[in-house]
């Protein structure tokens, strides 16, 4: 298994997928929790799911909360602490984010002003953890575990 090395020239994106990682974590588990306690007085319309498999928020709720909140959240923590797993939590916080951002976007469509910022806002998070967890060599710890 092929780890790799990460020295201090690695704390500017470390320091980067921990403030994304953290702000990500923070928001879904908050928009998480709302979206399970009462979806629509947090400003989701039911209508909006009428292309999707779902009949209500729960289970987009519980995805936002456990997955993208707290798998965010756990990321920020390996980052801050400087584990040596924290560039492929990076990476793959980024890339069930884009995941998540598109597969709402094409289920829920384009529903005006709000959701382009949370788009920015999210989109951008996710490229910020993306581009740190590259640089910091999570792609090829993850070559590393792939090529055994």
């Amino acid at each position: 298994m092929t780890l790799a090395v990460h020295s201090r020239s690695s704390l500017v994106p470390r320091a980067a997928a921990t403030a994304a990682q953290a702000f990500m974590g923070v928001g879904a588990v908050f928009g998480g929790y709302n979206l399970i306690a009462d979806a629509e007085a947090f400003g989701m319309d039911r209508k909006w799911l009428e292309h999707s498999p779902f009949e209500d928020y729960l289970i987009p709720g519980w995805f936002l909360l456990l997955a993208i909140g707290l798998g965010n959240l756990l990321g920020a923590g390996l980052a801050l602490l400087g584990n040596r797993w924290w560039p492929v939590a990076a990476l793959a916080n980024g890339l069930v984010m884009v995941a998540w951002l598109t597969i709402e976007t094409a289920i829920v469509r384009w529903q005006g002003g709000p959701q382009g910022a949370l788009l920015v806002l999210c989109g951008g998070s996710a490229i910020v953890m993306l581009a740190a967890g590259t640089r910091a060599g999570g792609l090829t710890t993850v070559r590393g575990l792939i090529g055994r």
